[in-house]
């Protein structure tokens, strides 16, 4: 409380009420008077507070040590003293009233200011107590100076006030962070909302959320999650849920919404949860509208589906050009086989120089329809995914030493030289395909001959150092002397139908299938093909493969160009089965030929009858005949015991792989491709140990 004099005047006092206590002083009873008051002094003069002991008039009649250090007046100066005397803080005219207020309440506590001699001004708290004495009335004060006390008000005060200051700052600073946030997630392309987890209630959405639910965010901070939610979603929401707390987090997880406008739409959904300051938990959600991305899959669906009828299309149509095309092998080499036949068999006959070169020239215009035909059939089966590439054991210079023969014959034709060196492979077994080997090798090898007008053509094989651990890196390289290669064209020369230009196609011939095809046979073997050329100054064509080394085979002795020793095949009875007329001409003829004793029959149930009546070294047996083709008699001779071992080669006229596989699934021990030569006879009835 505060004086009621201190409005209207100078004295800035504010008095505090103490609670009205005995006056009865308790002191030891077996302490005496004197002692009593000897003790009082002391304790009173050496009090680090100030005291004072005043007159109803404010003169002072006692100060203890502590006042006059304080005021830093002598003791005599103060005894005697009025108050406003050595306080002029405290004006005159407030005496009366303040010790009317001091006698009415006998207990008074307030803060004051306090001058010393100087002038210096410091804070005090007064606890001024009033008391009479034998009619006298006396004030007795402790004065404590609080100095350190304001001061440290002071500082917290000001420690309070720079507080708010900063926290208005960061308030501030945080509303436009809020501001820079909202504006960044109103920019996402996805929805965003904060929901309180106990009822989902909205706290915050952003604009595209608000975009595609069709609600203001006005409208959707008075609604909740469930308005927006299906009901049939409920027990996949529940598991959300679940999922949220046990992992802080959930999704993706794709349900649907419910529009304003009241339709559903798809959407997907990811979210974490989140506590504020005060613990309360939410759930922040970012959401898509997968609308347009349905869509999308259900015509990505339906496209599959325009495509999938469109493949089954392909296929079957693929598969259709591929039978069509077998069968017209079938067809063409039915024939052809007479033709290459009987042109093998007029050259082993007596003829004079002009009706040799004419011979020769059916022969050479068989071989070119031959290989057009084999290319055909070979990119048929590559586009139907059916030629396949074997892993068998084979000797490498074998393989070299088959296909090198024909090859000097025609070099030498030419008058060029042909020559083939090896380096590492001569005694080497690998695990591949020869045949589709020899193809690419022949393929580059007839090309390298035909574009050399003078000069030599030269095969190197040489095996390297694989990367793959167990193999080799074969390395096939052919070099001619030839016309070369224009090098704009050398990017395209391995595409279908490319030759170097229009001139090389009337001077040479060709279909422009064979690079194709050996590009490829390359790469379905896992190997590489390239080359390398100078218009006018030759080419040089390589390519390279990795082999598994087949470790565990012989070694190959033989060397390229060494011609193997001959068998003597006079005196071997075989049965020929054979539906035409020419073929069995052909073939009656050339095994007649080769010192064979030849019986024939024109079908399968024939051949059956036959080899029950009569004993045969060797079956030639057709395919597909009338009656019984060539399959079921060759199982039904299989099924009696006594030949289970006879040597049954197939003579097709059939190329594809299918036909083989039937053939020795069928019980034949090999198979030979018409048109044959006799060297091809020679090589299977070697391959079966019979002479």
């Amino acid at each position: 409380m505060r004086l009621a004099i201190s409005e209207s005047s100078d004295l800035n006092v504010t008095l505090h009420k103490i609670d009205q206590e005995s006056l009865a002083s308790i002191f030891p009873n077996d302490v005496d008077e004197s002692d009593l008051l000897t003790f009082l002094k002391f304790s009173t003069e050496q009090a680090a507070d100030e005291v004072f002991w005043m007159k109803s008039d404010s003169s002072i009649f006692y100060v203890n040590s502590a006042a006059c250090q304080k005021l830093a007046y002598e003791r005599d100066e103060l005894i005697g003293m009025r108050v406003w005397e050595w306080d002029p803080l405290f004006p005159k005219e407030v005496w009366p009233t303040f010790w009317e207020e001091l006698k009415e309440k006998k207990h008074i506590d307030f803060e004051t200011q306090h001058q010393t001699k100087q002038g210096k001004v410091f804070p005090v708290r007064i606890k001024a107590h009033f008391l009479s004495h034998k009619g006298e009335e006396y004030l007795f004060a402790y004065v404590s100076d609080i100095s350190d006390m304001k001061e440290q008000a002071m500082q917290l005060e000001d420690r309070s006030a720079h507080l708010e200051a900063l926290v208005e700052q960061r308030t501030a600073e945080l509303e436009q962070e809020k501001k820079k946030f909202e504006e960044f997630v109103n920019l996402a392309p996805v929805g965003i909302a904060i929901n309180r987890l106990e009822d989902g209630a909205f706290e915050y959405i952003n604009s595209e959320f608000s975009r595609f639910t069709g609600y203001t965010v006005e409208e959707l901070n008075k609604m909740d999650y469930w308005q927006l939610t299906p009901k049939e979603y409920e027990a996949q929401e529940q598991v959300q849920l679940d999922s949220m707390a046990e992992k802080g987090q959930y999704g993706p997880y794709q349900k649907e919404y419910i529009h304003k406008a009241g339709h559903r739409y798809p959407v997907l959904l990811s979210g974490i949860k989140i506590e504020d300051l005060e613990g309360k938990e939410y759930i922040w959600s970012v959401v898509q509208d997968i609308s347009l991305q349905k869509e999308y899959e259900d015509s990505l669906r339906k496209t599959n589906k325009d495509l999938e009828a469109s493949k089954d299309e392909a296929l079957r149509s693929a598969q259709v050009k591929s039978q069509f095309l077998a069968n017209m092998s079938h067809e063409i080499r039915t024939p052809m086989n007479g033709i290459v036949g009987l042109t093998n068999l007029l050259l082993g006959s007596p003829l004079n120089d002009e009706q040799k070169d004419w011979t020769l020239g059916v022969k050479a215009s068989t071989d070119t329809l031959l290989t057009i035909i084999n290319d055909i059939l070979d990119i048929s089966k590559i586009e139907s995914g059916k030629l396949t590439i074997e892993s068998t054991p084979f000797a490498l210079m074998q393989t070299i030493h088959s296909l090198v023969q024909p090859l000097f014959v025609t070099a030498k034709s030419k008058n060029i030289a042909f020559s083939v060196k090896t380096n590492g492979i001569e005694n080497a077994n690998y695990l591949g395909d020869p045949v589709r080997i020899k193809q690419i090798l022949t393929n580059l090898a007839n090309n390298a001959i035909k574009f050399t007008d003078q000069g030599s053509v030269n095969l190197l094989v040489e095996q390297k150092p694989s990367t793959l651990p167990g193999h080799a890196k074969l390395v096939f390289t052919i070099t001619d002397t030839g016309i070369g290669i224009p090098a704009q064209t050398i990017d395209s020369l391995f595409q279908r139908f490319a030759q170097a230009d229009s001139s090389t196609t009337r001077r040479f011939g060709g279909t422009g299938l064979g690079l194709s095809i050996c590009k490829q046979l390359a790469e379905l073997m896992g190997g590489d093909i390239g080359c390398e050329s100078r218009e006018g100054e030759g080419s040089t064509f390589w390519f390279s493969l990795d082999l598994r080394i087949d470790s565990a085979a012989g070694e190959s002795k033989q060397a390229v160009g060494e011609t193997r020793e001959a068998i003597d095949l006079s005196g071997l009875k075989v049965l020929l089965v054979e539906d035409v007329k020419i073929n069995q001409v052909v073939a009656e003829s050339t095994f007649q030929k080769m010192g064979m004793h030849v019986d024939i029959a024109s079908n399968g149930l024939e051949a059956v009858n036959m080899v029950s009546q009569s004993t045969y070294d060797l079956v030639f047996m057709d395919c597909h005949m009338p009656e019984m083709d060539g399959f079921e008699a060759t199982r039904k001779i299989r099924s009696v015991a006594a030949y289970k071992n006879l040597p049954i080669i197939a003579l097709t006229a059939s190329a594809l792989k299918e036909e083989r596989d039937k053939c020795i699934s069928s019980g034949m021990n090999a198979v030979v491709t018409k048109p044959f030569e006799p060297s091809d006879i020679v090589s299977v009835i070697r391959s079966q140990n019979i002479r």
